[in-house]
């Protein structure tokens, strides 16, 4: 984490290494795609597309 001290403002970032996301955050869940720097912004970040499996 950076900048924990204001949390709930823009300023509170946290980073996930792609094996993090798919492992812990998305276990359970269908990755549908993963796209590097896919969401343009300042700074870029990863696009990742889950999908809830079904029944």
């Amino acid at each position: 984490m950076r900048w924990a001290e204001v949390a709930g403002s823009n300023l509170c970032t946290a980073f996930h290494p792609p094996a993090f996301v798919r492992d812990r955050l998305a276990d359970g869940w269908e990755l549908v795609e993963h796209v590097p720097r896919g969401a343009l912004g300042n700074p870029e970040q990863d696009l990742i597309v889950l999908r809830r499996p079904g029944p």
